[in-house]
């Protein structure tokens, strides 16, 4: 019985460390979250992401997106927001949304 209480109390100490910790989830692929979310349409540039459990199974993410000159950066939000949900099951994002600077927008074109 003790050895049965032992194993239990171990799995919710590790379990509570990675939330206090705010460790990336173990389930999601971290490492495709960036790209995908630099995929969608409009978005120019994405840096200060942060994905992390707040409880069991309550996942959140919070990034800083930079989107084109002209764009709507509330219907970009909305999409990345969606493509969130649909492609990773994260609903509790912060997303700050602006515009790229100009400078920005040049780096990588053609003199």
């Amino acid at each position: 019985l003790a050895a049965l209480v032992l194993w239990s109390g171990l799995g919710v100490l590790r379990a509570s460390t990675a939330i206090l910790m705010e460790q990336a989830p173990s389930h999601l692929p971290a490492d495709e979250i960036g790209p995908a979310i630099a995929a969608v349409s409009g978005v120019v540039s994405l840096h200060d992401l942060h994905v992390w459990t707040i409880g069991s199974g309550f996942d959140a993410l919070s990034a800083h997106v930079l989107v084109g000159r002209g764009e709507d950066c509330h219907a970009v939000r909305r999409a990345v927001e969606r493509m969130l949900h649909e492609r990773f099951g994260i609903d509790h994002t912060t997303l700050q949304v602006d515009h790229a600077h100009e400078t920005l927008l040049q780096i990588g074109r053609p003199a």
